[in-house]
């Protein structure tokens, strides 16, 4: 069928799961995708981190997304502990005239 999209849910045991998201590279050109299945709140967590985690990469830090939170050199930090380190950076800097 063209144009049709068939998602399958899986809630298998943990090593089955790991063993899809291994192979999962393997079906790269194909029609098949295999992705994460986050809540929506944890999705929109996710979108809102990714600036976060360019950032890190950026300035040459290892960084990755795991469920809801960005590792920065594995230090696991949530979005609010980022929101609020950010605005208190802002605070802090010297007002330029």
């Amino acid at each position: 069928m063209v144009g049709c999209v068939q998602s399958y849910v899986f809630s298998c045991h943990i090593k089955l799961k790991r063993q899809f998201s291994k192979n999962k590279s393997k079906l790269r050109g194909t029609t098949i995708f295999i992705e994460e299945d986050f809540s929506n709140t944890v999705h929109k967590e996710r979108m809102k981190l990714q600036p976060y985690l360019v950032e890190a990469r950026t300035r040459d830090n290892f960084a990755y997304l795991r469920y809801k939170y960005l590792y920065i050199d594995r230090e696991r930090l949530s979005l609010f502990e980022l929101q609020a380190s950010f605005s208190r950076e802002r605070y802090e800097q010297p007002m330029h005239n």
